[in-house]
């Protein structure tokens, strides 16, 4: 809760780049909650990248930088990423469409043959500049079971730019996502979407999200171009060793 109220504060423009944000008691004051509480936000803000701390001066809003930070022990989606690093989302050429999902997906998916899905192909943008290519995967079914009319459900996921808030809206709330990460080679249609030249490398994100009950209602493969991104993960030990 406090890592996005401080990110909702930086949209706004209460926080700017390389602000200095109060003292931790005046934050607590100002959140409501304990001190503690209020470093395990800040944590994870450092964590994202979103927040410095400066031995003797204080925790400062990260400056805006010319890359994108993704800390991957989180999982976020893109339109989230660009934003907390303050930039301006968009989206390019968004295709969206019904078909018969393929074996890979209805493994994936864990869904029965002849299962339908929603495709959603975009580019997505930071500031204008095309970062990431993706393809988003839904059963179709996910939609039919929540209310809203099969003939809309391709509209309907259109209508958001987030597809984490798209689902939320509805009340399917991600709890946990299971991702793949490879290097792959860009083609002609990935140097036409992304502006970057053929044979150059992307990050290809390959990801799997759940719900609390461990229902799978996502596949998604992100392809990201590299000098836009630093990645970061959380690794933990070695601890000691007997």
């Amino acid at each position: 809760m406090i890592a996005d109220e401080v990110k909702r504060a930086i949209e706004n423009g209460t926080y700017k780049p390389a602000q200095r944000l109060p003292s931790e008691p005046e934050l607590a004051r100002v959140y409501g909650v304990s001190r503690t509480t209020l470093r395990q936000g800040i944590s994870l803000l450092e964590q994202e990248g979103i927040i410095s701390r400066r031995h003797g001066l204080g925790t400062f809003i990260a400056a805006k930088e010319s890359i994108l930070r993704n800390n991957i022990n989180s999982n976020f989606g893109v339109t989230d990423l660009i934003e907390s690093s303050g930039r301006r989302s968009g989206t390019r050429n968004l295709r969206a469409r019904e078909e018969v999902a393929d074996t890979h997906t209805l493994e994936w998916l864990s869904l029965p043959p002849g299962s339908k899905v929603i495709i959603v192909d975009r580019t997505r943008t930071a500031d204008d500049r095309p970062v990431v290519f993706t393809t988003d995967i839904l059963p179709k079914s996910l939609f039919v079971e929540y209310g809203i009319d099969p003939a809309q459900a391709v509209d309907f996921v259109k209508s958001n730019e987030s597809l984490y808030r798209t689902l939320e809206s509805i009340g399917v709330i991600i709890h946990h996502g299971i991702a793949e990460l490879r290097p792959v080679q860009v083609t002609r249609e990935f140097a036409a979407e992304l502006e970057v030249p053929v044979g150059e490398l992307l990050l290809h994100i390959e990801q799997v999200d759940y719900t609390s009950q461990g229902e799978a209602v996502l596949l998604s493969h992100e392809y990201h171009v590299a000098d836009a991104f630093s990645v970061s993960v959380y690794r933990k030990g070695p601890g000691t060793r007997i």
